[in-house]
């Protein structure tokens, strides 16, 4: 289960947003929608424990492995998709052989350029790389901040599949956007569960 108690933040003077209370339980899905500038990113950092509220607190019984795929890619353009995917898999003692990512690289669309380097993909492809990153942690929470980003309408049924199956597996996800026009909107996401306006 998580849920934010009365979270607040502040930078210096400035109040980004002021007791958000929230409450997700397994297989429970919710957009953040707002416009830009609102503190959507800057309340999905604070879940994900990269930034501290400045009030309030944060209960994630429960939860183990926190998935985020923000704005800034976790990419490191100097190695293959293949060792991107090794690199993480390393980090999070996951135990994956070459076979294991390779198939995961296949999922998202990347099989045939696995052992290309990822200064040469695409904006669509380093997000496909980092879906597949967000796959092989299968994190109890996902958080992500408009993950839609640079994907063509192939990449984003893939997309909405593993959101459909991670909710399916008691998975909780938290999914920011500033448009609330995409089709994710017809998908489980929303009406499993709510929207949540930052304003």
């Amino acid at each position: 289960m998580l849920k934010l108690n009365g979270i607040s933040k502040w930078f210096g003077d400035k109040l980004i947003f002021k007791d958000v209370n929230l409450e997700l339980g397994p297989s429970q899905g919710v957009l953040v929608i707002g416009p830009n500038g609102c503190g959507k990113s800057t309340l999905l950092k604070i879940i994900a424990g990269i930034l501290r509220p400045s009030k309030g607190s944060i209960c994630n019984q429960g939860i183990d492995k926190i998935g985020y795929m923000g704005h800034y890619l976790s990419v490191y353009s100097n190695l293959t998709a293949y060792e991107n995917l090794k690199f993480w898999s390393n980090i999070y003692k996951l135990g994956f052989n070459k076979q294991d990512l390779l198939k995961f690289l296949k999922k998202v669309g990347l099989g045939t350029v696995a052992f290309e380097r990822t200064s040469i993909f695409s904006r669509g492809m380093i997000q496909r790389l980092n879906i597949a990153r967000i796959m092989i942690i299968d994190p109890d929470i996902y958080l992500l901040d408009e993950p839609e980003t640079g994907l063509d309408t192939q990449s984003k049924s893939m997309f909405f599949q593993m959101i459909e199956t991670a909710l399916n597996k008691k998975k909780i996800v938290i999914w920011v956007t500033h448009n609330v026009s995409h089709d994710y909107i017809n998908t489980r996401l929303v009406y499993r569960d709510k929207t949540f306006l930052l304003e």
